[in-house]
């Protein structure tokens, strides 16, 4: 059974292989000048980190149609990673972050205006991952909304904290944009539409949980209020394993979307 780490295990070398060889396309564009060799390399440090969920998602949905073509899935993969990894840089920017994972951010290492054109140069290059490939037009459909939906949630985002705000950039940045639309992604590669509206309240679910964990963990409250948050993410999660139980699939794969249920509640009782 693939657990999502041994999915990065087998996903990290190929994505930072690809990433590495466009990146040194983009190097010999511009006559390997240190100005744009040096920040190309900052971009694959924080290309190494990551969870790689989003990649894991789509994987899940398309092994539980039966297929197996893993090659055929790699572009769709590689163009959820640099989707992620623009919204990181950018995301810093906005946030004025000066780490990420663990080591400078971009913009507090070079420059916001660099930040901003390498963050771009992700968003192009998760892109032609996706049109180069033999995929659905479906397929080009869905990445496009995931892209415009995500942008239009952080920008949401973006404005005073307003509690009328909270479901729909929870909907939009994290359910949506991690859980929901990989999964859409995952079945119209493997050729299948889905229509099945559990699907959607599961990706909602652990989208909802899924935020709230990092907004435990990176803005903790007052006692009260972070109780009751906690006992949202239970909430969220026992449904999640319910609908999970429901799906049409082998045993073996509603175990492996379990196991993303498993990775939250283990850092839920880290908090």
């Amino acid at each position: 059974m693939t657990t999502i780490t041994t999915f990065k295990q087998w996903f990290d070398p190929l994505f930072l292989g690809y990433l590495r060889n466009k990146l040194t396309e983009m190097c010999l564009v511009s006559g390997n000048y240190s100005e744009i060799k040096d920040p190309s390399q900052h971009v694959l440090f924080l290309a190494r980190g990551g969870k790689r969920v989003r990649p894991f998602v789509a994987y899940l949905a398309a092994l539980s149609t039966g297929f197996t073509s893993l090659e055929e899935l790699l572009p769709l993969l590689f163009g959820l990673e640099l989707f992620h990894l623009f919204a990181l840089i950018h995301d810093d920017i906005i946030d004025d972050s000066s780490l990420r994972r663990d080591i400078q951010s971009f913009h507090a290492r070079y420059s916001k205006a660099q930040a901003l054109l390498w963050g771009d140069l992700c968003f192009s290059l998760a892109n032609e991952a996706i049109t180069t490939a033999p995929f659905p037009e479906e397929t080009r459909i869905l990445f496009s909304r995931v892209t415009q939906e995500t942008i239009v949630g952080q920008m949401l985002d973006s404005i005073e904290p307003r509690e009328d705000l909270f479901d729909t950039v929870i909907e939009l940045k994290t359910a949506r944009y991690t859980f929901v639309y990989p999964t859409l992604l995952g079945f119209s590669v493997a050729g299948v539409v889905i229509v099945d509206p559990l699907y959607y309240r599961l990706g909602t679910l652990l989208g909802r949980a899924f935020q709230r964990l990092d907004d435990l963990v990176d803005e903790p409250e007052e006692a009260g209020i972070f109780l009751k948050q906690k006992e949202l993410v239970l909430r969220e999660l026992h449904e999640a394993e319910q609908i999970i139980g429901l799906l049409k699939i082998k045993k073996e794969h509603q175990k492996l979307w379990c196991s993303l249920v498993d990775l939250m509640l283990e850092k839920l009782t880290t908090i």
